[in-house]
């Protein structure tokens, strides 16, 4: 399945064990993904969902800063 955001055509993957799901743009470096728990080597994590025993948490990224602006 695919998806947007930011504008960006993002690739969905799920965990096997179902608990993540992670919107992966091929367009934008990993680069963008410093600080995520999450090793992904080609594209940048746009939006991942961590579920288990009944909660959820979840992280959008809001903006693309380009040249620190």
């Amino acid at each position: 399945p695919a998806d947007k955001i930011l504008g960006y055509d993002c690739e969905i993957y799920h965990s096997e064990d179902g608990k993540l799901k992670a919107w992966i743009c091929r367009q934008l470096p990993s680069a963008i993904n410093a600080g995520l728990p999450l090793v992904v080597t080609q594209g940048a994590v746009l939006k991942y969902e961590l579920r288990d025993n009944g909660k959820k948490a979840s992280a959008t990224l809001l903006k693309i800063l380009k040249n620190g602006r």
